[in-house]
Parts: structure tokens; C-alpha cells; sequence
């Protein structure tokens, strides 16, 4: 059978079902092929293109499609996911379509696309107000942190925002006043931190956005001991810095926190611990608490029980291969004496190598401590 023809008996069997436009290294297509998805394009529910990889054929059919797009209503829309360039240290594997080319999402007219991932590439506008929005932030010469923060002022609807750094990214973020995000409910700090990438760039950008009606924030880095050694007194004090002040998140109730030590040289000693009051000074608000290192788990408070908590309801340790039974102990006895132990209603300790011990047994039995494999 010819591949348009079967292309369309396919069409005609799926009759109204949602459509996936896939263009990555692989593909190739004709004008009859084009022709036909077009015709479609009232179907059209995801696109994902991936620009790296492409050769002169792949590119030729890529820069089609963007013509098709021109000014096309695509009604069920719901979710553009755009892979820009590899970049290291500058240089592009490989070569870069012209710009224009890439902002073909603006050339459409989607009214139900909400949610866009920009991987490697920082548009400059969208003609589309997402709800969600994913980005991984590339390698540029030359920082292009004003591009995104304009990006972010002019996305009024967003209300879950992801943000990942890749390596060597080491702009710092400016704005003369903080960005409002008002209808911002959700955001994903992913980072590492070693002798190629500092935390400046996260930093920055977190002391940047005012986030009144922010509920959740998550956490997730990579952090190199000799990195944390050399720019903080203790190696948790990097988190510390990526928790935005109160003032930027007055309702902030959900906080995971994403934590892994890793070490570009023999690990000596003690295992580390992770201070958590320090973090949940900033988080006053705080009910929902997950964490998951590789850090000891220190306790909240100190012997004289001086330590300010959250008034916090769920706790969750989630694949902790440090945090033992007899830290979980001190954990958990410094948290029974505090003013919060009462509306604690569960301690969920999930794929640590803790056991279940008398001590454990009593708190198990009141309903607030749950060992899960």
C-alpha cells in the first residue's frame, strides 16, 4: 500500500480521536503527506518537534510544516513540546534553524493550548497563554535571562512553572522590581551545583518572582561536597538560598525538597546532616512537607524545644539512605514535644532503611507513623 494511502485509511479508522504530530531526527515527508495532516489539524492534541539531530532533508520537511502551520485553527491543541539544540560550552552540535522558523507556534491560532515545554530554548513571545510551562534553560554566550524574565511578566494565566539549569549556566537574573506571578500556584527549581555550574542563576531567579498565591514549591539539586564546602560554613546551607524569602510567597503550604550530596572525592566521616528548621523558617504557612536525600536528617529542635515549627499536618521521607531508625527516633521525639505534635496527622517513612521499633510501635499506634518498603 502507498504511505499516503495507508496514512488515511489510518486517519479514517482513528475517525475523531486526538492526533500526535511527532517531528524529530527521523522524520521526512512529502506535500501530499503534509497535505493530508493538514487537513486533520482539527485533530491536532499534541506536538512535540525536536529540532536536534535533523539533517538538510529533515530540516527541509521541519521548515515545511512550519508554512503548513501558518495561520492554521487548531482547535484541540493542548500540548507543544519544543527540543531545541545541544550546546556545550557555546558550540552547537548542530546547525540551528533561523529563528523565525522556530517561533512557528506563534503563527497559529490555538485557543485550548495549555501546556508548553521548551527544552534548550528560551522563546521570546507566545501568541498562547499556557497554564503550564516547562522550561530547561540552555548554555548561552551571552545570558539570556532578561528574554525569559519578560517571558514570565507576560504570562498572565500561568499557573505551574518548571524550571530546570542546565549545566554551566551561569547568568545571574536581574530585575529592578519582582515579577508578579499572580495566578501562580506551583514551581520546580531543578539545579546542580559543582565546579562547572553555580546556583546563582536559581538563586536569582527565585528572589525575582513575587508569588502571592504560590501553595507548592519543589526543590530538586545536585550538589557537589567540595561545591558546598568551599561556599558555605555546612554543606545543607545550599538549600537554604534556594527558598525564597516569606514576603515572596505569603500562602506557600506544600515544600519537597529534593536533596542529593554527591562527592568528586573520597567521603570521610560522618554523613552530613540536613538542618531542616532553618527551612521551614521561611515557610510559616508550612502542611506538607516530602523530603528525599541522602543527607542525616537532623532533629527540629534543640533540647530546650526553642525552635520555631509550621504548623505542619503531613510529613513524608521518601528513599532517605541515610536517615536510620535511631535518627527517626530523635526525629520523631523532638517533633512530639513541640506545639505542632497535636495536629501532626501522619508521618509516612517510605523506602528508608528504617525499622519498626518498640518506640516506633507507640507512635504507630496513635496513627501518625506509617514504614512503608
Amino acid at each position: 500500500m502507498h504511505p499516503d494511502a495507508f496514512l488515511v485509511a489510518c486517519l479514517e479508522r482513528s475517525k475523531s480521536a486526538g492526533l500526535h504530530i511527532n517531528i524529530t531526527s527521523t522524520f521526512s515527508c512529502s506535500d501530499s503527506f503534509l497535505e493530508i495532516i493538514k487537513a486533520e489539524s482539527y485533530r491536532w492534541d499534541t506536538i512535540l518537534v525536536g529540532i536536534q539531530g535533523m539533517d538538510y532533508e529533515t530540516r527541509a520537511g521541519f521548515l515545511r510544516f512550519c508554512d503548513l502551520c501558518e495561520g492554521l485553527l487548531l482547535p484541540q491543541l493542548k500540548v507543544l513540546v519544543l527540543q531545541g539544540p545541544y550546546r556545550v560550552r557555546g558550540q552547537i552540535f548542530e546547525e540551528v534553524i533561523d529563528d523565525s522558523s522556530m517561533q512557528f507556534y506563534n503563527h497559529w491560532i490555538a485557543p485550548n493550548l495549555t501546556q508548553a515545554t521548551f527544552l534548550r530554548i528560551v522563546p521570546s513571545r507566545l501568541s498562547f497563554s499556557p497554564t503550564i510551562l516547562n522550561m530547561e534553560l540552555p548554555q548561552y554566550k551571552s545570558p539570556h535571562d532578561a528574554t525569559f524574565l519578560d517571558l514570565l511578566q507576560s504570562l498572565n494565566s500561568l499557573q505551574d512553572l518548571s524550571v530546570t539549569f542546565q549545566s554551566q549556566y551561569y547568568f545571574r537574573f536581574s530585575s529592578r522590581a519582582p515579577i508578579t506571578m499572580e495566578n501562580l500556584t506551583a514551581l520546580k527549581i531543578t539545579a546542580q551545583a559543582n565546579e562547572e555550574s553555580t546556583l546563582l542563576a536559581p538563586q536569582s531567579l527565585i528572589s525575582s518572582l513575587q508569588m502571592p498565591i504560590l501553595t507548592h514549591l519543589c526543590i530538586k539539586l545536585r550538589c557537589d561536597r567540595k561545591y558546598a564546602l568551599q561556599y558555605y560554613q555546612r554543606e545543607d546551607a545550599v538549600l537554604a538560598d534556594l527558598i525564597p524569602e516569606p514576603e515572596h510567597h505569603p500562602n506557600l503550604s506544600s515544600l519537597q525538597l529534593d536533596l542529593i550530596l554527591s562527592s568528586s572525592g573520597l567521603w570521610a566521616g560522618r554523613t552530613p546532616d540536613l538542618q531542616l528548621s532553618g527551612v521551614l523558617s521561611k515557610v510559616p504557612l508550612l502542611r506538607d512537607l516530602l523530603v528525599s536525600t541522602n543527607f542525616n536528617i537532623a532533629p527540629l529542635l534543640g533540647n530546650d524545644g526553642r525552635w520555631g515549627i509550621p504548623p505542619l499536618r503531613r510529613i513524608e521521607f521518601r528513599d532517605c539512605v541515610n536517615f536510620r531508625s535511631e535518627d527517626l527516633h530523635l526525629w520523631i521525639r523532638s517533633l512530639s514535644h513541640s506545639n505542632v505534635w497535636a495536629g501532626i496527622e501522619e508521618i509516612t517513612i517510605r523506602r528508608c532503611l528504617v525499622k519498626n521499633t518498640k518506640v516506633l510501635e507507640k507512635f504507630s499506634s496513635e496513627r501518625k507513623v506509617k514504614i512503608l518498603d
